[in-house]
């Protein structure tokens, strides 16, 4: 039998026969079986240990396999987990894939944290539910290092460096400022498994972040031209880079095997204070919030996710939104050395809803941070 620990969801859904033998037998503390109801239970067990399968039985149809609709409110927070639904014999059964999670304890609508062993499901015991709050603290402590810290993100939204060829991006604007606006958007699920780290490396990742970096330039009065969807492969990771042409806008995304993306959005503004909250968050936080969260769902990553915005240039941003208070305000007090970074979480996959929730609670923190209540969604 294939090692049920490394065995990915794709794999198990082409075998049948093995997916006939999980259901007539297996070792409980890796393999439960159930119906829709008992669902949540089974894989807020299997998360707390050590990951494993779930086989969904008494399903009419394959759209019954809706893992968000089946876990919404059922179990906090959101584990890491995936499925799909297969047919075998004639009916038809859900596969859900469970990793051992990193953010624990995962209860259940109930309060009751459950655990695994070769018996199956039990409640988890004094010792057991001290050690799964310790290993939930370590992981999202792991999980806000590694946003801000692997490498290859690092080097990748780094401006002016990154900025291929002549752009004019990097020309000094109308009020003197040597930097461009830089609005990055980093993410990264607090689980971080063996598929996504695999993912990240392929031509599929590659693929994958093209097709998301050319959508940050979002316009409705420019037409995107020159557009480059050239991506530099790299061992542990991917980049990927897309101009405008004369526009003096840019973006940028990298995808770092380690599990986290990061998407920049590089601009000379010269809007003499026009900038909306509106704008901000239709034509740049929502985008860049699009393209992370929807580049970790094509990597498979699921579960809680940690993101994090940070703006460079954030107290040139001020004097432009309010060329009035140029001499009363003074961001550079405001904002530690011109960066403001607002931190926030997704379930992945994200809906429309939480994206535009966050997006406008980040709007608010810049307005707050910039002393412009009145200015705030």
């Amino acid at each position: 039998m294939p090692n049920l620990r490394t065995l990915e969801l794709h794999d198990l859904a082409q075998d049948v026969a093995l997916v006939r033998r999980l259901l007539t037998g297996g070792d409980q503390l890796l393999v439960e079986r159930g119906d829709v109801q008992h669902a949540p239970a089974a894989i807020a067990s299997l998360a707390n240990t050590l990951g494993g399968w779930l086989l969904v039985t008494g399903l009419y149809s394959p759209h019954e396999m809706d893992l968000g609709r089946i876990l919404e409110g059922a179990v906090e927070p959101l584990p890491p987990a995936s499925a799909t639904a297969v047919e075998v014999d004639g009916r038809t059964v859900g596969i859900v894939r469970v990793a051992a999670s990193s953010d624990t304890p995962h209860a259940t609508a109930d309060g009751e944290v459950l655990v695994r062993d070769h018996e199956g499901a039990r409640p988890a015991d004094a010792a057991t539910l001290r050690a799964l709050v310790e290993r939930g603290e370590r992981g999202d402590a792991a999980a806000r290092r590694r946003q801000s810290s692997l490498p290859l993100i690092e080097e990748a939204m780094r401006t002016p460096e990154k900025i291929p060829g002549d752009a004019p991006i990097l020309d000094p604007d109308r009020y003197g400022h040597d930097a461009p606006l830089e609005l990055i958007v980093r993410g990264t699920p607090v689980t971080v498994t063996a598929e996504v780290r695999h993912r990240a490396v392929t031509a599929d990742a590659a693929n994958l972040a093209a097709a998301q970096a050319i959508p940050l330039l979002v316009d409705p009065d420019a037409v995107a031209h020159r557009v480059s969807t050239t991506v530099d492969g790299r061992a542990n990771g991917v980049y990927c880079t897309a101009g405008r042409g004369e526009a003096p806008i840019f973006a940028d995304m990298a995808i770092d095997a380690g599990g986290v993306v990061a998407a920049r959005l590089a601009e000379r503004r010269q809007r003499d204070g026009t900038v909306t909250t509106a704008g901000l968050v239709d034509e740049v936080l929502l985008p860049l919030l699009r393209t992370v969260s929807g580049s970790l769902d094509g990597l498979g990553a699921t579960g809680r996710a940690l993101v994090g915005l940070e703006i460079r240039g954030a107290a040139d941003l001020m004097v432009e939104w309010t060329p009035d208070l140029t001499d009363v305000l003074r961001s550079d007090e405001l904002l530690d050395e011109h960066r403001l970074v607002l931190d926030g979480e997704l379930e992945l996959p994200a809906d429309a809803g939480a994206l535009q929730a966050l997006a406008e609670r980040w709007a608010r923190g810049l307005a707050r941070a910039a002393g412009l209540p009145a200015w705030e969604p």
